[in-house]
């Protein structure tokens, strides 16, 4: 430990002298700032835009650690160089677990809830929301946050990964698009949902000349399977 932070000092005495700044602590602290806004954006940029907008559970905690240690290393200027390399190392745990989430659907089912059902058909599901910590006033508060007058005028109601609440309304004229195979893998829960059988998947990828394995991803909506295929590949 003393020859990191002997270390430490070595290198921020340096990069003061080097601007020539002396004693300034302001100044200090202003270059402290700069190095660490730098290197939290290098972290976000390897990361990926999904950190900002969709944020899971697990992307929050890390998120909130990471800002933690950029308050500890602009604060506390023994441990400065020691903060940063935390927060790479935070940084690259959140974009390794990313990567995994992205390539493995059991990880994934793992790391991210799964979407829930608030409302369905037009009937409140109390347990769920129970279950999700949302009060029936928060509900009704983001339905009108979309321009839903009331919940009566609701068919479905779903809780997404993220924490958003989608809404969608009798008058649509369309179904919730829902996926039977994700990255090669079933799900056996949408399948039941929808009374499709194994048989009737199998026989459609037939007609498309694929299989489970190397199905990107199948969804089911107004009856009939959409099939999406990954780009430059037939």
């Amino acid at each position: 430990m003393m020859i990191i932070e002997n270390y430490n000092f070595s290198i921020i005495d340096k990069l003061y002298g080097i601007i020539n700044i002396g004693d300034n602590m302001y100044i200090k602290l202003f270059i402290k700032c700069i190095v660490s806004i730098i290197c939290l954006f290098i972290i976000v940029k390897k990361i990926g835009k999904r950190e900002i907008k969709n944020e899971t559970l697990l992307d929050h905690i890390i998120s909130i650690t990471i800002g933690n240690f950029i308050a500890e290393i602009i604060l506390n200027g023994d441990n400065f160089i020691e903060g940063i390399v935390a927060m790479f190392i935070f940084g690259f745990l959140s974009y390794l677990i990313n990567f995994i989430t992205v390539k493995n659907n059991k990880f994934r089912k793992l790391v991210d809830d799964d979407p829930a059902l608030l409302i369905k058909d037009g009937l409140i599901d109390k347990e769920k929301l129970k279950k999700n910590n949302i009060p029936l006033t928060v509900l009704e508060e983001e339905a009108r946050e979309e321009s839903i007058k009331s919940l009566k005028e609701v068919k479905y109601a779903v809780l997404e990964a993220n924490g958003d609440i989608t809404f969608y309304k009798f008058e649509d004229k369309f179904d919730v698009e829902r996926n039977i195979i994700i990255d090669g893998s079933l799900i056996e829960k949408n399948m039941k949902y929808l009374n499709i059988s194994l048989d009737d998947i199998l026989i459609y990828l037939e007609e498309n000349n694929k299989k489970i394995d190397n199905t990107l991803l199948l969804t089911y909506q107004n009856g009939k399977f959409n099939l999406y295929e990954e780009l430059n590949k037939k």
